[in-house]
């Protein structure tokens, strides 16, 4: 799948919303709090690549940093995605494959 731009996420079980909290402070916002939110709950994310998907693993991230250098290896290797359309000042989705129960 290298450079493939075509990439497709399978149907998340999960999904959990980070909205962007404006102000003087507000961009990105959303992306940080998903970030934040994937470390305290033991998963890891690769990097934005514009307005494509972030590739979320369990554990320590260990595949390349950008969706559109995965191969299908990489691909099957996934907890899940961070989704949004605009990430610089929208809300942010963060969508995982397997059920998760989230801990209070």
């Amino acid at each position: 799948m290298r450079n493939n731009t075509n990439f497709r996420p399978r149907t998340p079980k999960f999904k959990k919303l980070f909205e962007n909290k404006g102000g003087e402070y507000g961009t990105f916002t959303g992306l940080y709090s998903a970030e934040s939110w994937l470390r305290e709950n033991g998963f890891r994310s690769g990097s934005l690549d514009r307005d494509k998907y972030i590739a979320i693993t369990k554990g320590e991230y260990n595949l390349p940093q950008k969706i559109h250098n995965f191969d299908k290896k990489d691909v099957d290797q996934m907890a899940g995605v961070i989704y949004s359309t605009d990430y610089r000042e929208g809300t942010v989705e963060v969508w995982l494959y397997d059920d998760y129960k989230q801990q209070y």
